[in-house]
């Protein structure tokens, strides 16, 4: 029993070391000649690449002016769970909350977020106007700073 205790920690070391040896030949190694990419790629594998487009635009169906403002996940801001929307789906970055639109709704707000596609999941208070948009931040402090803004709300038809 003395000497197992005394060989095991050596045939260990001497497995991890020839496992070690075995993959440091499938290490990667970096080209020193590289260079810029004039066009964005999405490589799958070495031998299969695809050029990246945009997608493209989206139809719109209305154009709705909003006071949009920005809220978290507190207690303060939210019911008894607030990490449920009402909508009964987890927060996460893209939805918004709004009184007039249905849930599942596809809106843009290109002055804030450019390009970008927000959810409407959730819902305001009842006080709320419908032309009142509330858009989910992870932080209070971002939340915070974000303060209040006005956009031309895009909604987006299916």
């Amino acid at each position: 029993m003395f000497l197992t205790r005394k060989i095991y920690p050596l045939i260990l070391t001497i497995v991890v070391g020839v496992i070690g040896v075995y993959f440091w030949h499938f290490q990667a190694t970096a080209e020193s000649d590289w260079g810029y990419i004039k066009q964005p790629v999405f490589i799958i594998n070495q031998s299969f690449i695809l050029p990246l487009s945009k997608l493209p635009m989206p139809d719109i169906s209305q154009k709705i002016m909003v006071m949009v403002t920005a809220y978290s996940s507190t207690p303060e801001e939210t019911d008894d769970t607030p990490f449920i929307t009402a909508s009964n789906t987890v927060v996460r970055n893209g939805i918004v909350a709004n009184n007039g639109l249905p849930f599942g709704t596809r809106v843009r707000l290109p002055e804030i977020f450019g390009d970008r596609l927000l959810e409407v999941e959730d819902r305001m208070h009842w006080r709320k106007a419908d032309n009142q948009v509330d858009v989910w931040l992870p932080s209070k402090e971002e939340a915070v700073h974000f303060g209040v803004q006005y956009a031309t709300m895009e909604i987006v038809s299916d």
